[in-house]
């Protein structure tokens, strides 16, 4: 899975300067690449605030473009789930597709169980217009 010599790196996601972008993944579904990040702030218990976005694009190298046509390039990505009360910090996600169904897997802090790392196992829907959400 090394590039090929001489062979350009392209850039496919950005965020502004001091935010964070890691954790892709991209998928082919019904004629679209989707891809899947995580934004800002993991590995802090409670004090996560991870979350999952997506962007896609009908060519693998981009443009990327989320739900309101921003460009991933340009801090684009829509936000999938950003945790609440007691999940905090959902990223790093996963997605298993088989026979027209998809689950997303990702990892998540328990903030009622002592912030204990969990794992969450859930069904990937998309929508109408192609958009996943859960």
């Amino acid at each position: 899975m090394k590039p090929g010599f001489n062979k350009k790196i392209i850039s496919i996601a950005s965020r502004p300067e001091g935010l964070i972008i890691e954790a892709p993944l991209i998928i082919f579904r019904d004629g679209y690449y989707y891809l899947f990040v995580s934004f800002d702030f993991c590995c802090r218990g409670a004090q996560s605030n991870y979350k999952i976005a997506a962007g896609r694009s009908t060519s693998v190298t981009g443009p990327y473009t989320d739900k309101d046509n921003v460009p991933m390039m340009d801090g684009g990505g829509t936000i999938m789930d950003a945790g609440d009360s007691r999940w905090k910090g959902p990223g790093h996600c996963a997605v298993y597709q088989e026979n027209g169904r998809a689950i997303l897997v990702n990892h998540v802090y328990d903030a009622e169980n002592n912030d204990m790392a969990t794992l969450q196992v859930r069904p990937l829907y998309f929508d109408n217009s192609g958009w996943p959400y859960l």
